[in-house]
């Protein structure tokens, strides 16, 4: 027998909580932003970054080659490849919503962007532990 997959909104980060309810009210716009802006909080945060490090500049900084959060022992196509994941997400979905009024009218792509957010905060957090174990060695 075949283990059912998880149910994804159930799956959920719970720091995506803000970005959960804006989807279920429907406020898919909203509901983006959130998402993404917790992601961003969370790079800023596991790379030791201040507040005035934001956007393409933030996860640029913190997954490029040689970053603190780029996982060192993957080959630099993979790392270039995990930073192409959240400069898209923040170039395509977070500055939007920041600068300007976006209209969301699809809720299945919004939460598809809301998972997506999940997935970068599973990678942060991953890369956050790589960080800590490699400053205590």
């Amino acid at each position: 027998m075949t283990p059912s997959a998880p149910e994804p909104q159930r799956e959920l980060d719970p720091r995506l909580d803000r970005a959960r309810r804006a989807l279920e009210d429907a406020d898919y716009d909203n509901a983006v932003h959130l998402g993404l802006k917790a992601v961003e909080v969370a790079v800023r945060a596991a790379g030791g970054f201040s507040n005035a490090n934001v956007g393409l500049d933030l996860v640029t900084g913190a997954f490029r080659v040689g970053g603190p959060l780029a996982d060192s022992s993957a080959l630099p196509a993979e790392q270039e490849g995990v930073l192409a994941l959240f400069r898209g997400a923040v170039a395509a979905y977070r500055n939007p919503t920041s600068h300007r009024d976006i209209e969301f009218d699809d809720p299945a792509e919004a939460a598809e962007v809301i998972r997506l957010a999940s997935l970068l905060l599973r990678i942060t957090d991953r890369a956050a532990v790589r960080r800590v174990t490699s400053e205590n060695q």
